[in-house]
């Protein structure tokens, strides 16, 4: 009788594992990936399914990327798998100190801040750091240096993030040449950077259009989605191009987040792919589903919340309601500066 029941249990796991395998969960760290792999196995627990989280598929934005990488790397050039340089900030600003120092300094940067390097100091820290800052723009937002925009559109990136003030249009006009030499340098050394991760993924899926249809994909769902970047929503595109009325595999894309709290601006997310989502998905129908109810809070902070939140007029209307009723307090305390606040 045990043995029936083992091998019945055995069973009910090996279907939920089957089901899983045609599902996609994405989030975008991996401390996010592995709490959302946990609180799943949980859930199946409680149900009597006894899955092994590891066996959940939950992957990063990144860490899809970087397995396309391993398998396509040719596709992009690569004599071999690329590793990921940032992983060593050391290693990275080896690469870009040659560079920029010497005879090589870029006009209208502060070379006064020394930095260390192989036991020796030379002032171009906060060179280095600009350096570092506007190659991960000129990735991130996909600025093709050889065209003619590409100043232009430099500039209004650098200004929007408040890095400009700290250089010169000649320092923009540098960092464009610049640009096109370090990554040479990587490309020959079998190195990217975080940043290059998520276009050169892109890029692989549009070079292979019916990878994603032959991973037999059905469901597939994004969690904080309020952080997503412009080229993680060019990744919900490819995704919804696979859906069933197109031919493909996916029957459903589900996106979970909430525009209030999109705070990543500073790493390129776009709050707009969540309150213009059936704008970017056109002509796709897309259904609004809102989990208004708080159960973290008492209504004494949610009301609060909800009309200040109501201040921002480019939002998703929605309003939030605390399960926990009366019972908290709050205080609201002001600060002179960023130094005060965190005293």
């Amino acid at each position: 009788m045990s043995n029936k029941r083992e091998i019945t249990q055995a069973m009910r796991n090996a279907w939920v594992e089957s089901l899983l395998s045609h599902i996609l969960l994405v989030t975008f760290t991996n401390a996010a990936a592995k709490e959302m792999r946990v609180r799943l196995a949980g859930a199946f627990l409680t149900e009597g399914f006894q899955i092994d989280p590891e066996k959940i598929p939950c992957a990063t934005f990144n860490s899809i990327d970087m397995d396309l990488l391993r398998q396509f790397f040719e596709d992009l050039e690569f004599e071999v798998s690329p590793s990921v340089i940032d992983v060593n900030p050391t290693r990275e600003a080896s690469k870009i100190l040659p560079l920029i120092t010497g005879d090589n300094k870029v006009p209208g940067l502060n070379y006064s801040i020394p930095v260390e390097m192989n036991g020796g100091r030379k002032g171009a820290n906060g060179a280095l750091t600009l350096a570092l800052k506007v190659f991960q723009t000129i990735r991130l937002k996909g600025i093709d240096v050889l065209d003619d925009n590409a100043f232009d559109e430099l500039k209004d990136e650098l200004q929007d993030q408040g890095l400009y003030q700290k250089m010169s249009d000649e320092s923009i006009r540098k960092f464009l040449e610049l640009f096109e030499t370090y990554s040479e340098i990587l490309k020959s050394e079998g190195l990217i950077t975080f940043a290059d991760q998520e276009p050169m993924g892109l890029e692989i899926l549009n070079l292979n259009p019916d990878y994603l249809n032959s991973l037999g994909i059905k469901h597939v769902v994004i969690d904080e989605f309020q952080d997503s970047n412009d080229v993680n929503m060019e990744f919900v595109k490819l995704l919804s191009e696979c859906m069933v009325d197109n031919g493909g595999t996916i029957e459903s894309i589900m996106m979970i987040g909430d525009d209030a709290q999109s705070i990543y601006k500073f790493r390129n997310a776009n709050v707009s792919n969540m309150t213009h989502i059936d704008e970017k998905l056109a002509p796709k129908t897309v259904e609004h589903l809102f989990m208004s109810k708080n159960y973290r809070s008492y209504s004494e902070i949610v009301d609060v919340a909800n009309q200040l939140i109501k201040l921002n007029v480019n939002r998703v209307e929605k309003e939030l309601e605390a399960a926990k009723g009366e019972g908290g307090k709050f205080e609201v305390r002001g600060f002179y500066d960023e130094k005060a606040e965190t005293e």
